[in-house]
């Protein structure tokens, strides 16, 4: 190779890196603003990867974490044949399975209603007051909901012994606390997962709009024809990221704050999910071995589900997350 075919190569493989360099100095702020997120999710999700080795381990503090005794799948065989998982796998699938149901749709909903409405200040207000749950601590959530449906002084038992009905202990039946914490998901967070889909919807041509007028469509099929079809890639995302919280939850999927909150021991029979499980087993029983091994089938679960959505999006609509 001459000395000019290798100035040449050397000059492009350093136009890359160049440019790179030039992007990084150009949007510097941007990466110094992205810094703390970063640093949030290295400490409180890549440092604590070594500590999944106690999963597979008899593990004491005194031992350590490399010093414990090795017992391979011990926790996970014991995990499998205990009937109190079963019960908290049941409860959770059953619970996130009728929120995802309810309370996926219902900001796709409530979002159309809103973008429907032209009073300006009215729009305003009702966006107002449907964001304010979201911010609510669960503590404050369960002791607002505990008051409303306490059997002796709860304004719903009140207006129910007014129509001549026999009050309902609502925090008492365990078949009663799946709709109840189905409904206090979805009213929690609707109106503040309704924000990503107007978000979708002020994105959608106007000239759609316009061309369907001229072709004759009344507003209801604008709705229908327009509308709803520039959703469906919102929709779709939301749904692949809201697979892999159907075990764990988050987001409009109730989560361990909330059913530790809304639960009591009277309803434990169809409260206590496998969140809640690996609390009572891996801290207040201190068996951490245990309860990290719920934990990791729990993750590798939640991955299962996020592939398998990603897989189907791309299967029916021939575009995914990744």
């Amino acid at each position: 190779m001459s000395s000019g075919q290798a100035a040449s190569r050397t000059r492009a493989l350093a136009a890359p890196r160049s440019r790179l360099w030039q992007r990084l100095y150009q949007y510097r702020v941007n990466y110094l603003l992205l810094l703390p997120a970063v640093a949030v999710v290295a400490v409180f999700a890549y440092r604590t990867y070594p500590w999944v080795l106690m999963s597979f381990q008899d593990f004491t503090f005194k031992r350590g974490l490399f010093g414990s005794d090795w017992v391979g799948l011990l926790h996970f065989e014991e995990m499998f044949s205990n009937p109190l998982f079963h019960r908290a796998v049941r409860n959770t699938l059953v619970i996130n399975a009728l929120t995802f149901l309810v309370g996926v749709p219902a900001p796709v909903v409530f979002a159309l209603l809103l973008n429907e409405l032209r009073h300006r200040l009215f729009k305003r207000v009702t966006q107002t007051i449907t964001y304010l749950p979201h911010f609510l601590s669960w503590v404050i959530t369960a002791g607002l909901f505990y008051q409303l449906l306490n059997v002796d002084t709860g304004l719903i038992n009140l207006a129910i012994s007014r129509l001549g009905l026999q009050p309902v202990a609502f925090f008492r039946e365990p078949e009663l606390f799946w709709p109840i914490m189905v409904s206090v998901s979805v009213w929690k967070e609707v109106g503040w997962t309704s924000i990503i889909y107007l978000g979708a919807l002020s994105a959608i041509n106007s000239e759609l709009y316009e061309a369907a007028t001229i072709d004759g469509a009344n507003r209801w099929q604008q709705v229908w024809h327009v509308t709803v079809p520039g959703l469906m890639g919102t929709v779709a995302v939301i749904l692949i990221l809201t697979a892999g919280q159907i075990i764990r939850g988050g987001g409009i999927i109730p989560d361990f704050e909330a059913i530790f909150n809304m639960r009591n021991p009277l309803v434990a029979m169809r409260s206590d999910t496998v969140a809640v499980h690996t609390y009572l087993e891996g801290v207040v029983h201190s068996r951490y071995a245990y309860g990290t091994a719920v934990g990791l089938a729990e993750s590798v679960f939640a991955l299962v589900a996020v592939v398998s959505a990603n897989w189907l999006a791309k299967r029916f609509r021939g575009s995914g997350v990744f």
